[in-house]
């Protein structure tokens, strides 16, 4: 028996042998799965959690402010930015909860847990404050209060009748501003943050189901690759989605009015709203919606007839008018009349220098004093347009330096160049009336007219995200130029959205703008 007993201990695993090999080998590898395990826990953050020392060794600002209270559970630490907390909601909503224990940390309103030191250092550069409870994850509270201006009149595109409500640089405003314009529940918000050193919010606005498809995909894949280290305007972030073409016109609608932006996005189009900046921006834009406003369709046809040929003719005499008179009284003033032809020689009479340099220094010298104007405050501003067109431009015919006729001239050109609506499309035309003016130097009426052509296909060459810059005019859609053209139709009439956006919905409206 006893022989029996010691060859059983023999045989059996655990003395030694080969089977005893084995369960070695079990168990070591069943310690290296729970070390491994061990240590994949040691990398999460879950397992580390940021602290307030760690905050207080990244953040060495002046402003950085934090504080400890006493709880039963233990000391909680308390960090944040003065400078972007407001200190009183602080105490209502944070502090006095926590110290009468009304409210355990978990439950404050609008708590999120942060797991990361990069979450943490996020969350409070935009103006939260962070809980660092004992022996758990940060929490972070939304207490923003840094002072925002409110919500006022347009300041660049005025209107008599229409709305009144402008954009400001709080981003949450005015999402809530274009919302109480467009209560769709398609529309839909998808928010980013682009710039490494700025981190700036940005929010991109379409109506779901309406907008071009492949035009929100193509901003929803782009928007995560932008890698500009500072975003001041939504201009920074389209150019670097949509590209930038060499040319003065703007390829980008920027508006401060919410109305406007709101009527974009229901006709198909993408806005781009950044935070800190009171201008949104509409892609994609052409040159006939610069032109347009809702204003001057309210009175009636006959009424948008009229305001609509006026701005149109305003901003060809501002092209035109100067390279005009210098193709003229350079190489063609035997198209002239002879009784107007000598009246023009009488006013050049005693001017001592070539046509076509009368005209550059009169432009030069009327771009500078609006230049001067539009960026002096206001009240040196008013002065400076009074001392220009007045003083300045009739000490310069005195003096013999220019003609009384070309000043006439210079200030029709340069009053049509502000007809537009928006201001930066202005400096477009005042650009090009340059080249215009000296093609009509060296060619008269035939560089005069070379300039417009080349102007043409200048403007057809374009395209802002994909559509043609003079649509609905190349390429021609006559439906479309109904929304565009001088003569505004009846607004039942306009049941269709302009094809040149691309929407996926292209029905507005029923027929006649009344249900069947």
């Amino acid at each position: 028996m006893p022989a029996q007993r010691r060859q059983r201990r023999k045989d059996s695993p655990s003395a030694g042998g080969e089977g005893g090999s084995d369960d070695n080998s079990v168990r070591r590898h069943l310690q290296e799965i729970v070390g491994s395990a061990a240590g994949v826990l040691r990398l999460l953050p879950f397992a580390h959690p940021p602290t307030a020392e760690d905050v207080k060794a990244q953040l060495l600002g002046d402003d950085l402010e934090t504080a400890t209270l006493s709880l039963p559970e233990g000391t909680l630490a308390v960090v944040y930015l003065g400078s972007l907390v407001k200190k009183r909601r602080l105490w209502e909503e944070v502090l006095g909860p926590l110290l009468t224990q009304t409210l355990a940390v978990n439950d404050l309103p609008g708590s999120q847990r942060l797991a990361t030191m990069e979450a943490v250092l996020r969350q409070m550069l935009l103006g939260w404050v962070i809980l660092f409870p004992p022996g758990g994850m940060p929490v972070g509270l939304p207490l923003r209060g840094l002072q925002q201006r409110s919500v006022d009149e347009p300041s660049t595109e005025k209107e008599i009748v229409g709305p009144k409500e402008a954009l400001v640089e709080d981003l949450e405003t005015n999402i809530g501003l274009i919302r109480n314009r467009l209560r769709d529940p398609a529309l839909r918000v998808k928010m980013h943050v682009v710039g490494t050193r700025s981190r700036t919010r940005i929010a991109l606005l379409y109506l779901d189901g309406v907008a071009s498809s492949d035009l929100v995909a193509q901003t929803q894949r782009g928007l995560p690759t932008v890698q500009i280290d500072f975003v001041r305007t939504a201009a920074d972030v389209a150019e670097v989605l949509f590209g930038r073409s060499l040319t003065p016109f703007p390829l980008y609608e920027e508006t401060e009015r919410s109305d406007r932006l709101a009527a974009a996005l229901a006709m198909g189009r993408i806005g781009l709203i950044v935070e800190g900046s009171p201008f949104g921006l509409v892609v994609p834009v052409t040159f006939m919606e610069f032109q347009k406003d809702a204003e001057s369709a309210l009175p009636g046809p006959i009424v948008s007839v009229y305001v609509r040929s006026l701005r149109l003719l305003g901003l060809f005499i501002s092209t035109a008018a100067p390279g005009l008179y210098v193709a003229i009284l350079t190489a063609n003033p035997g198209v002239l009349p002879l009784p107007l032809a000598l009246t023009l020689s009488t006013t050049r009479f005693a001017v001592p220098y070539p046509v076509a340099t009368e005209a550059l220094i009169m432009l030069v010298v009327v771009d500078v004093l609006a230049e001067a104007t539009t960026q002096a405050p206001g009240a040196i501003g008013n002065t400076l347009a009074i001392v220009g067109t007045l003083i300045i431009g009739q000490m310069m015919v005195q003096a013999h330096l220019a003609s009384s006729l070309l000043m006439i001239i210079v200030s029709g050109s340069i009053m049509g160049s502000f007809l537009t609506l928006k201001f930066h499309f202005s400096y477009a035309l005042r650009i090009w009336k340059y080249a215009i003016v000296l093609l009509s130097a060296f060619s008269g009426l035939i560089g005069w007219f070379t300039g417009f052509l080349l102007l043409l296909v200048h403007l057809a060459s374009l395209k802002s995200a994909g559509v043609p810059y003079l649509s609905p005019l190349g390429p021609f859609r006559p439906y479309d130029l109904t929304h565009y053209g001088p003569w505004q139709p009846n607004r039942g009439n306009q049941h269709l959205r302009p094809a040149m956006w691309r929407a996926q919905d292209l029905v507005r409206q029923p027929k006649r703008g009344r249900a069947h």
